[in-house]
């Protein structure tokens, strides 16, 4: 079956089943259901500096998958991830990570197959095996998690464990980005993350403090590879406290959140990398009311590389290889109004200003250079669709 067969097949379908679904607000042992996750995006980034190209980012990504509810703690689901750019015709091959790179053989749509077994042990506690989900982001702030990654990346696959209790958020996850046959040339590649978010107050308190501590692991090795390729292995962590503070009594639905985080970075095997150790501050304050919030932060690092975060707040350059930054300060200002506006729909706008101050780098030369202060934006906005429609 070629391609436009396929695709008309699995539109034919998708409208037989909508044309007999109803709406399903709780499942019930045996029952059958289509969910569809749909995201449109357009995200434009005008950046300065030295630090990242810009770029943007057009498109949609949709996931519609058929979940059944085998029994009330195990539900199954089977489908597939797309993800598509207005303006393109072909994408490349291989699993994304990030913005992937061009391909002159390119294929003429990118698709990734979805598969998920989920188990509820009760009071909260879940797990996951096959694809864990798109567009989560573990709960980790913007040093250790690119937000951009649900529209450039596909959805992590492996296995996870979560928590959400009165006390404590747990999440735990193993996401495999490269599996490795016997005699394989290639590396095996994956990521080990934690999420662990104590919560110090009382639930009915105004004022609620938690302790977040997030680490994620990138490893790249392997036992059974046709030659020796020396293991590599990186690591990112950050830990803090962070007060919400409920001002309802001030103006209906405002809030403040303060939060200092201190972040680090280690290396192991690296030798493209001419530090093995770093550190990095990012102090915050976000104030909102109901769906629109202000949120300005202070970012300081040094020898600190983002494994999967925003790639502003690393020390090397993504634009231009070969570059470190010495340690650097940069201002993060961000505007967002996210609101639900109907059912199954909720609609994201978001404005960013990085101030980079001046800093001084060392090319690949080994030249030391004096960077002037960068001034960059983003804009964005999103429109998350998420119908779910029984069909049995």
């Amino acid at each position: 079956m070629n391609l436009r067969k396929f695709i008309a097949t699995a539109a034919f379908c998708a409208v037989s089943l909508l044309g007999s679904a109803q709406n399903a607000d709780s499942m019930k042992c045996g029952d059958i259901y289509l969910a569809i996750d749909n995201v449109h995006f357009f995200k434009d980034n005008e950046f300065k500096g030295n630090h990242v190209k810009g770029y943007t980012l057009p498109g949609f990504t949709l996931t519609p998958r058929i979940v059944w509810q085998w029994t009330e703690n195990v539900a199954l689901e089977a489908g597939a991830h797309w993800i598509h750019y207005w303006g393109s015709d072909s994408y490349p091959h291989g699993a994304y990570l990030g913005l992937a790179e061009y391909d002159t053989n390119g294929k003429a749509m990118h698709v990734v197959p979805w598969l998920r077994a989920e188990v509820n042990f009760g009071n909260r506690w879940q797990l996951v095996f096959g694809s864990l989900g798109s567009g989560k982001s573990h709960k980790l702030p913007e040093p250790l998690w690119d937000s951009e990654l649900p529209y450039s990346a596909d959805p992590e696959a492996g296995l996870q464990l979560t928590h959400s209790g009165r006390h404590i958020d747990l999440d735990v996850w193993c996401d495999w980005r490269n599996f490795i046959y016997h005699k394989s040339p290639y590396q095996e590649v994956f990521v080990f993350g934690s999420s662990v978010v104590t919560k110090l107050s009382k639930p009915e308190s105004k004022l609620q403090l938690s302790v977040p501590l997030h680490f994620i692991a990138l490893h790249n090795g392997g036992e059974i590879l046709a030659q020796r390729i020396q293991a590599k292995n990186n690591f990112n962590a950050a830990a803090g406290l962070t007060a919400d503070i409920d001002l309802g009594s001030i103006v209906g639905g405002s809030y403040a959140q303060i939060s200092l985080l201190a972040t680090g970075y280690h290396q192991h095997g690296n030798d493209s990398i001419p530090y093995t150790l770093g550190y990095g501050l990012y102090p915050s304050l976000t104030l909102g009311v109901k769906s629109l919030s202000l949120k300005t932060a202070w970012w300081r690092g040094d020898k600190f590389n983002s494994l999967l975060g925003e790639q502003m707040f690393s020390n090397m350059s993504e634009s231009e290889p070969g570059l470190f930054f010495d340690r650097y300060d940069m201002v993060v200002s961000t505007l967002t109004y996210d609101a639900y506006i109907a059912r199954g729909s909720r609609l994201t706008l978001e404005a960013t200003l990085f101030w980079n101050l001046a800093a001084r780098a060392t090319d690949a030369t080994g030249t030391v250079v004096n960077l002037p202060d960068a001034t960059s934006f983003t804009f964005g906005a999103v429109l998350h669709l998420s119908p779910r429609l029984k069909i049995k």
